[in-house]
């Protein structure tokens, strides 16, 4: 079925190696809106990182230029994973796209591309005010820092140029953003593993 809303979409069905899967194509521009696999119950054959390595491999094929993983999960034998655009190395978070991968044949099986048609485009100012170095001041000194970046996040009026650093604390993963112009702490994610992967919270 055709839809409408924010993307109106020509809506297909096709069927693959990996059994029938429902695609959406929105009217301009021809881009690819979401695709899903109507039954998603694969054997686990194909090893996660081969996985993820075949979606990104997909995603530059499909023209969404460099993307990195943000958060995985496993789950009915597949691998879906969170990719987030990098433009000039930084991470722009609100440009993401859900990538599913069958682990039984290593093919790209779904995808969820609205929030990337959304948001993407090229940002203007990716120039922190703060450094790194900085920046890291601002943190607790009881988290175990592992990890720093720039990256945008979404906010409630806009985007946020941020520093953000991965981090440990109490047996805990963390994700701490840090404002790259004004120092404020932004936002803070503790990363829960559950059954089927990560999830932020």
């Amino acid at each position: 079925a055709d839809s409408g809303g924010a993307f109106e979409a020509f809506g297909f069905a096709a069927r693959t190696q990996d059994g029938n899967i429902n695609v959406q194509i929105t009217g301009q521009g021809g881009h690819l809106l979401w695709m899903m696999p109507e039954d998603a119950q694969y054997e686990e054959r194909i090893e996660r990182e081969t996985c993820l390595r075949n979606a990104q491999v997909y995603l530059a094929d499909m023209g969404f230029g460099q993307m990195e993983p943000c958060f995985v999960q496993q789950y009915d034998g597949m691998v879906v994973a969170n990719f987030a655009a990098v433009q000039d190395g930084v991470v722009l978070y609100p440009d993401q796209v859900k990538v599913q991968v069958s682990m039984e044949s290593g093919a790209v099986v779904g995808a969820e591309c609205s929030q990337y048609l959304t948001n993407h485009a090229q940002r203007q100012t990716v120039a922190p005010k703060l450094s790194e170095e900085e920046a890291r001041q601002m943190l607790s000194p009881r988290l175990e820092v592992k990890a720093g970046r720039l990256c945008i996040i979404p906010a409630d009026e806009g985007e946020r140029l941020c520093w953000g650093f991965e981090g440990m604390f109490a047996g805990n993963r963390y994700y701490v953003f840090v404002d790259a112009v004004s120092g404020e702490a932004a936002e803070i994610l503790q990363v829960a593993q559950t059954a089927d992967g990560e999830m932020a919270i």
